[in-house]
């Protein structure tokens, strides 16, 4: 029929407007996370959307504490290179997405309290390179995306994922971002990149 064959609008999966953020850590207001071992961070930089749980050891960090952060408090979400990472509470209280779309790999943090690396595996082939505004390598390959857009279908039901033409940034869905912003869960920063038209 030709109800059935019209194209879904994209709003119908949501009830509004489809809009995507960038999540990053809040890295004015709350304390950092480093290595332990430089080299570690190298471990990190290989966690591009493929399950590492298999060959996982914990990896043991610090929190930097100089003059700077050191009179920061901790947060739920701390910086640890470009690689999500999260307290307890953090992983407790989205437990249900984080297993959904990723992997939680402990780490071993020298004040003892429990810490994680999530491992976002949930990668989906959203981003549309015909209207986004791209700087590109000379291989092609996209260094940089000054302006997002995305193709809403896409996203029908994701919460948390990752494009495949980039390593390290991560990017929720509006349900999600509302539900940490009102969960009280603290060092979560979220800008706006992209609302479908």
């Amino acid at each position: 029929s030709c109800t059935s064959a019209r194209r879904r609008n994209p709003r119908d999966f949501y009830g509004e407007p489809v809009r995507v953020f960038e999540m990053k850590p809040d890295v004015e207001r709350y304390r950092w996370l480093t290595m332990r071992r430089e080299d570690d961070f190298n471990v990190l930089a290989d966690l591009a959307g493929t399950s590492a749980s298999g060959s996982w050891r914990p990896l043991r960090v610090e929190w930097i504490d100089d003059d700077l952060n050191s009179r920061l408090p901790k947060g739920d979400f701390p910086t640890l290179g470009s690689t999500p990472t999260l307290s307890q509470r953090a992983v407790d209280e989205l437990i249900d997405v984080l297993v959904e779309n990723g992997e939680i790999l402990p780490l071993d943090v020298a004040t003892g309290e429990p810490c994680y690396v999530y491992n976002v595996t949930r990668t989906v082939d959203a981003l549309d390179e015909s209207r986004s505004d791209l700087v590109r390598f000379d291989s092609g390959r996209i260094m940089m995306v000054k302006r997002h857009a995305f193709r809403a279908p896409e996203l029908e039901g994701v919460t948390i994922f990752k494009v495949p033409q980039l390593r390290a940034p991560v990017f929720v869905t509006e349900p999600l971002m509302k539900r940490i912003t009102q969960s009280g869960l603290t060092g979560f920063s979220f800008r706006q990149i992209w609302q479908n038209p």
